[in-house]
C-alpha cells in the first residue's frame, strides 16, 4: 500500500496551516519575492493547487476560499450519507419503471413484491401492453401481477433500484410511457 501523504511535495521552510473544520491543509512559503502556497486535501498525494502570488493578501484570500470549499464538500458528503441511511418509502405493490436504450427507448416495469428491511426490496419484472402511436413508436402500460421474471433482491438508493449498469428503476407515475424501436 502506498503512503500518499509521504509522497506530498512539502517545501523546505514552509509553514503548515490546517483547517480543523475540513480535511484541507496548505503549506505557505516565500520564493524570489513571491508568496507561494501548496494545497492538499485528505490523504491525497496529488496537490489541489500550487500557486504563487505577488500579494500576501491575495494568497490569504485564496487559502480561505479553499478551506471554505472543502468545508462545503464535507457538509455535502455528510448530508448525502444521512440521506442514504434513511429508510426507503417503497411498499409492496408499488410499480417501478426503467427506461433505457441508445438508438431507441425501451421500458421495463417492475413490481415490489416484498420489503426486506429499511434498505432492500424484492422486485419482479412484469409484462407490459403497448399501443402503437406511429411509425416505430408506442405508449406502454404495465400489466400488474403478470410476472415475467424470478424475484430479485435489490438495494434501494435515491428512491429506486439499480437494475443494470445502464438501467435504474424509479417509482412509476401511473402514466403511459413513450417508447421507440429501431427497425
Amino acid at each position: 500500500m502506498t503512503n500518499y501523504i509521504a509522497d506530498r511535495f512539502i517545501p523546505a521552510g514552509s509553514v503548515k496551516v490546517t483547517d480543523r473544520h475540513s480535511d484541507a491543509v496548505v503549506y505557505l512559503y516565500e520564493a524570489r519575492g513571491q508568496f507561494m502556497v501548496v494545497a492538499y486535501h485528505g490523504k491525497a498525494g496529488k496537490r489541489d493547487f500550487h500557486f504563487r502570488y505577488t500579494k500576501e493578501a491575495t494568497r490569504t484570500a485564496r487559502v480561505a476560499e479553499f478551506f471554505k470549499q472543502r468545508q462545503a464538500r464535507r457538509a455535502s458528503m455528510a448530508a448525502r450519507k444521512a440521506e442514504s441511511n434513511k429508510p426507503h418509502t417503497l411498499e409492496v405493490g408499488h410499480v417501478l419503471k426503467s427506461t433505457w436504450g441508445y438508438d431507441q427507448t425501451n421500458v421495463d416495469f417492475y413490481e415490489v413484491v416484498e420489503v426486506n428491511g429499511a434498505h432492500m426490496v424484492t422486485i419482479r419484472k412484469i409484462a407490459s401492453s403497448a399501443e402503437s402511436t406511429g411509425d416505430m413508436t408506442a405508449r406502454e402500460m404495465p400489466v400488474i401481477g403478470e410476472y415475467i421474471s424470478a424475484p430479485k433482491r435489490k438495494r434501494v438508493t435515491c428512491g429506486g433500484v439499480r437494475i443494470a449498469s445502464y438501467s435504474f428503476a424509479s417509482l412509476w407515475d401511473c402514466r403511459p410511457v413513450s417508447t421507440s424501436s429501431y427497425a
